[in-house]
């Protein structure tokens, strides 16, 4: 995975880490990955900075754990947007 795709991940359980790896994948194989240049942040550790803990990033995957399907479209509007 490129330096664009860091993920910092604090406490996520493994239905949210999992969906969002699912999400990463789906990402890649459409060839956008590469185009994703804002680091992603997941975890109840992360409560208070940004779903329920990612609420104030730019992109947020609402869902205690967001679907994968939802993180994808999410984050595929955003690198399309670009």
């Amino acid at each position: 995975m490129n330096d664009a795709a860091r993920r910092y991940e604090v406490d996520s359980c493994s239905a949210c880490y999992a969906n969002l790896v699912g999400a990463l994948w789906r990402l890649r194989e459409d060839e956008l990955l590469d185009k994703l240049d804002v680091p992603i942040g997941i975890g109840q550790g992360m409560q208070g900075k940004t779903g329920k803990c990612t609420k104030e990033f730019d992109v947020c995957s609402m869902g205690c754990p967001p679907e994968e399907e939802k993180i994808y479209e999410e984050l595929k509007a955003y690198i399309l947007k670009k």
